[in-house]
């Protein structure tokens, strides 16, 4: 999973909107020269807004997107597969 911390270090935050299944985040991504850990496939750095969702059940980044004037640069979906781990009983 992502390092939220160290995605959200990558934007500056415009608004968070809750949402029943988590938190809507709008931002911008921040200039490459500024940050110091940086995800470019998830935030991209030539983008001009970046959104997110933070998901309600596990508080990981479950998909994410960096735009420029309308077109998409980057986009990011985690898959949670819940399951019993070794094998069958």
């Amino acid at each position: 999973m992502l390092d939220p911390a160290m995605v959200l270090s990558s934007v500056e935050m415009d608004s968070v909107e809750a949402k029943p299944e988590g938190w809507f985040i709008r931002a911008k991504p921040r200039p490459l020269a500024v940050v110091t850990t940086y995800y470019a496939a998830i935030v991209h750095p030539c983008g001009d807004v970046w959104t997110a969702l933070i998901g309600r059940e596990f508080g990981s980044i479950v998909r994410c997107q960096t735009e420029l004037t309308g077109t998409l640069l980057a986009r990011h979906v985690l898959t949670v597969q819940l399951g019993v781990a070794g094998g069958s009983a």
